[in-house]
């Protein structure tokens, strides 16, 4: 078994998994289905935070990224893995917010993570408990960001990995993923579910979403809590709004379950406004809570849309319940705004996932429909580097590309 890169210490109250339909609960393990109530993919992680995360709030930057939270994350004694996730900056926007006429928009910027995406966190947690929990293999379904940090940390921890990856995810992750060590398995949609369940019957740890998805994880969404952590530490002043770009809605729950622990332990007095967007015609999450409605529908299909990483016909009914829990809300945005937010990103120095957009797009529509005010602290979370990402083919360049010989290049140029 290779060597643990980090320690943790425990300090905080005993947690467990709450089963999401019964309220049953038991020590988190191998368990992925609620022995009261027969159920599979119910559970979450709980745990009650303790006076220490608003010491590590008041006390400015750390070095030790998303474990230097560590008692408030899933028990994983000496099996935490890192390579240096979390600490990503928290940017003033010099462009994007003028331009949409916000005058205190802040980027939280996940691409800087070691694999390029907020994901990072998420594997970072969901690996070492693998590891903590004695598996010697993992596997996952993905879109693209997912699978790149599965294997990325997989690599680090010494186990074997598969992904499942859309059958639409660019090339580039495919390659990044083998360059890693796993298998890449691009099987049809139809089949993957069954593929998972069979997996995870010969053994294999599921290091994957929550539920909608089978073998929900429910360790992973943890790691998102420390971008709550890091906003509140690493801002100069109130923040008024968070805006999360949502697929299956972990980020939005990790994140909403963050800010609830802060001001459980009275380092805020309330959570700021946390919503959740998503693409218009893949909006499942943004379509129940216009309805007021506490089950999140399956859409069946969805409408094509540029933002692929967060292009779901499903959301987490966890996401909907803790946004009821801390006052949330959702909106859906459109794909043109979309691309706008992503060439303003652009202006700014950010080469992001367009589907990153999304949060930037969401607040300039949020404001002129007076959903909130123009002088509010908002905070834009941008999941993932765009590097990997191709532009779609309705993106405007701002530069250009030239081939040709090199008089006729320096004369154009020039």
């Amino acid at each position: 078994m290779p060597t643990p890169d980090v320690t943790v210490s425990r300090s905080a109250t005993e947690p467990a998994l709450v089963c999401g339909r019964c309220g049953s609960r038991s020590a988190p393990g191998r368990a992925f289905w609620c022995a009261t109530c027969g159920r599979q993919g119910t559970f979450s992680y709980e745990r009650t935070p303790n006076r220490r995360l608003r010491d590590l709030v008041e006390g400015g930057r750390s070095q030790s990224g998303i474990w230097s939270w560590g008692d408030l994350l899933p028990a994983v004694g000496s099996s935490a893995i890192t390579l240096g996730e979390g600490d990503t900056p928290l940017l003033p926007s010099r462009v994007a917010g003028p331009a949409l006429r916000l005058e205190s928009l802040f980027l939280k910027v996940e691409g800087t993570n070691p694999s390029g995406s907020f994901k990072d966190r998420f594997q970072a947690v969901s690996i070492s408990v693998a590891l903590h929990q004695g598996f010697r293999s993992v596997f996952c379904v993905s879109t693209g960001n997912h699978g790149v940090a599965c294997a990325t940390y997989a690599r680090r921890a010494g186990l074997d990995c598969v992904v499942l990856l859309h059958e639409e995810a660019p090339e580039s992750f495919a390659e990044a993923c083998a360059v890693l060590g796993a298998t890449v398995a691009r099987v049809p949609a139809s089949e993957r579910d069954d593929l998972m369940e069979q997996l995870f019957a010969d053994g294999w740890f599921p290091a994957t979403c929550m539920a909608p998805f089978p073998i929900p994880n429910p360790y992973g969404i943890e790691g998102y809590r420390t971008i709550a952590y890091e906003v509140t530490r690493d801002a100069t002043r109130e923040i008024d709004a968070m805006i999360v770009p949502v697929g299956a809605g972990d980020g939005y729950a990790g994140v909403a379950r963050g800010y609830r622990d802060l001001v459980a332990v009275g380092a805020l007095d309330r959570p700021p406004r946390i919503i959740a967007t998503q693409p218009i015609g893949a909006d499942p999450l943004v379509r129940a809570t216009a309805a007021g409605e506490d089950f999140v529908p399956d859409l069946g299909e969805t409408a094509p849309s540029i933002a692929l990483s967060i292009r779901e016909r499903e959301s987490s009914q966890m996401s909907r319940r803790v946004m009821r829990e801390v006052g949330g809300d959702a909106i859906a945005v459109t794909d043109d705004a979309i691309l706008r937010a992503a060439a303003l990103l652009a202006d700014e120095g950010l080469l992001v996932d367009v589907a990153s957009s999304a949060s930037v797009a969401a607040a300039g529509v949020l404001v002129e429909e007076g959903r909130l005010k123009r002088d509010a602290a908002i905070v834009a979370l941008l999941t993932a580097s765009g590097a990997r990402w191709p532009r779609p083919s309705s993106y405007q360049f701002a530069g250009r590309i030239l081939r040709g010989r090199a008089a006729d290049l320096r004369r154009l140029i020039l």
